[in-house]
């Protein structure tokens, strides 16, 4: 395809007729053929029809269609503004129509050809109530008041898109506000709820986003593609955020920010989810391999396609392995389970090798050329370190005796390995002892817990973060085992008083963030009074975060029949109202149990009246 030229109207009320929530579309698209050589006029359409298996709309000719002439098909039909999060598909705590097209959902909305590599110009024009407002991937260059069916409406375009995947399109009318910003020749804005705008919450994500764009404008060397970036948070959206081009949509909870109630986690959150999606807008104008290679004068010990199609055509990546002893460098398919079958048929020439570039370090030293495995190179005593600033997409692992000298220096002197390698360390060395699991053991459990041990100098985030994610999963593990109760930290005290005090706790000012632990811990240690309490906060909140942690809290309760009732809510929840479900099965023997055995139930009530409507049919 070369354009598609759309015409699109949402119906915020539900049709007298049917009652369902409605939309229009009158659209054209242009198409190059390039098969089917025949006469030079356009056959007329014989009959179409829905091939519901494949999702294909088959449209049958009269004639053939002639090699290398352009095609433009017309439509118009009316769709359904249903309320499943996928498509064109309206939100249900507020009148708002909205999409989300990745991966496949495009089809919903309009014919189109739905496959990331056949990339198209969409022209958009949007037709929605007064008082609201429309949006897209490309900037509003002309809003004007129509009338249609006997209502007065008003009509938005939008500029032409890049030439993009369907996947990426963004189509958006609400009445939400919003903030405004111009970094360089960039427009920035912030949409939300008016509410929400009003009181602040915007704020922090209009700050940072400026400065993320100029990160990446630096450190990639290309301007930012687009005039504008919108950014929008959504009260009902599945993901935590999606990367349509110049129109970035979010669950409220990843882009707004309240200072009075939300924790410097959310904080870190906002700007982490920010900074990831906006990385997506520019990848797209980065140089192909092929050029980078040829602008930058580098030299290549194959061709980029040999190189490259390894990483790109086999699942997942390699664990390096430095051994010092005898100066050898190998690698292997890394595998939690090593006894995996993962041969695939048009992979196997590959035979899960991959071409990796090593850049190390010696005793302090960052040595400038590059390994390119398998070489070899005698490394005598000193310690070595590969993959330095983790540029390369692989683990890394060493014979016993260079874990024991980079033991050394991170005790005598951590900061002269850099700091996301010591991030790595931590890493690499409990992912490569979880495999301890199974059959085949790369290092020992006792050796990751040992990266850790020099924490207590450590003063930067990224090794401490690295060290508490991976510790986590201990916790998952042990929880059901003899050593976890040792592993605890107990305070009869403060549970006995919290339990008298647990509703009235939940009432006075907390700092943010503290809030997630307190409310955890007096829902577990109160009863049924503080669940409920916790429950009616959770239904009156305003700030997204916190409605996320007073639903979190109430998975901490200590009695079955609460943690029923828990989950029997959860499952009555819209999937972007919170994830108490999966800490539910996360907290405990008990929790994870009491979840399970509910969650059973739930899926033998659904199949049940599944059986039932069929009958009834």
């Amino acid at each position: 395809p070369e354009f598609y030229n759309i015409t699109l109207r949402p119906r915020l009320r539900p049709d007298p007729n049917s009652g369902l929530f409605l939309f229009t579309v009158s659209m054209i698209f242009s198409l190059v053929v390039l098969l089917f050589p025949g006469g030079s006029s356009a056959p007329e359409i014989r009959s179409t029809w829905l091939q519901l298996k494949t999702q294909y709309l088959v449209i049958e000719l009269n004639g053939k269609l002639t090699a290398g002439q352009k095609y433009q098909l017309h439509a118009a039909f009316t769709g359904e503004l249903a309320d499943d999060l996928a498509g064109f598909y309206r939100t249900l705590r507020r009148i708002v129509a909205t999409s989300q097209m990745h991966p496949t959902h495009a089809r919903k909305t309009f014919p189109c050809f739905d496959e990331p590599a056949m990339k198209a110009v969409f022209h958009m024009t949007l037709i929605h109530p007064p008082g609201t407002v429309a949006l897209s991937n490309g900037k509003e260059t002309d809003v004007a008041n129509i009338s249609a069916d006997g209502e007065d409406l008003l009509q938005t375009r939008f500029e032409p898109t890049k030439k993009m995947s369907t996947y990426l399109l963004a189509i958006i009318v609400s009445d939400f506000t919003h903030l405004n910003a111009t970094q360089g020749l960039t427009q920035i804005r912030i949409w939300a709820r008016r509410k929400a705008i009003e009181a602040g919450q915007g704020n922090y994500a209009l700050n940072v986003t400026g400065p993320i764009l100029d990160f990446f404008q630096s450190y990639y060397n290309i301007s930012y593609p687009l005039t504008k970036s919108d950014q929008i948070a959504l009260p009902d959206f599945y993901f935590g955020a999606m990367e349509n081009w110049g129109l970035v949509t979010y669950r409220e909870t990843n882009l707004l920010y309240d200072p009075d109630t939300s924790s410097n986690r959310n904080k870190e959150t906002t700007v982490t989810i920010i900074a990831h999606e906006l990385a997506h807008m520019v990848r797209f104008c980065l140089n192909p391999p092929c050029d980078a290679v040829k602008d930058n004068n580098v030299s290549l010990p194959r061709r980029v396609d040999a190189i490259m199609n390894p990483w790109v055509l086999q699942m997942g990546f390699p664990v390096v392995t430095v051994d010092t002893s005898t100066g050898k460098v190998s690698q292997k398919h890394f595998l939690l389970d090593p006894e995996s079958n993962v041969t695939v048929l048009h992979v196997v020439s590959f035979r899960y090798e991959w071409t990796v570039p090593v850049h190390w370090m010696k005793d302090a030293d960052v040595h400038e050329h590059i390994w390119w495995l398998k070489e070899k190179e005698g490394v005598g005593s000193s310690w070595v370190l590969a993959n330095i600033n983790v540029t390369g997409y692989y683990r890394v692992n060493y014979d016993l005796g260079n874990w024991e000298r980079l033991f050394a220096q991170l005790s005598s002197d951590h900061q002269v390995i850099p700091l996301i390698n010591r991030a790595q360390l931590v890493d690499d060395a409990f992912n490569l002892a979880s495999r301890n699991c199974f059959t085949s053991q790369l290092v020992s459990t006792t050796l990751a817990l040992r990266t850790t041990l020099y924490l207590s100098q450590e003063t930067e985030y990224m090794p401490w973060q690295s060290a508490l994610n991976n510790l986590q999963y201990y916790d998952l593990m042990l929880d059901r085992t003899e050593v976890y109760q040792p592993m605890q930290v107990q305070s009869s005290q403060s549970s006995q008083s919290s339990a008298a005090e647990g509703r009235s706790v939940l009432l006075i000012l907390i700092h943010p963030n503290l809030r997630s632990a307190v409310y955890c811990s007096a829902v577990a240690a109160g009863g049924p009074a503080e669940w409920d309490f916790g429950w009616s906060q959770f239904k009156n909140a305003s700030v997204a975060s916190e409605a996320s942690k007073l639903l979190t809290a109430l998975a901490c309760s200590a009695d079955t029949e609460l943690l029923r009732r828990c989950v029997t809510f959860v499952l009555h929840l819209r999937p972007s109202s919170g994830s108490a479900g999966t800490h539910l099965t996360a907290d405990g023997a008990e929790s994870a149990q009491t979840a399970a055995g509910a969650l059973s139930q739930h899926k033998q009530q659904l199949e049940l009246s599944q059986h039932k409507q069929q009958l009834e049919r």
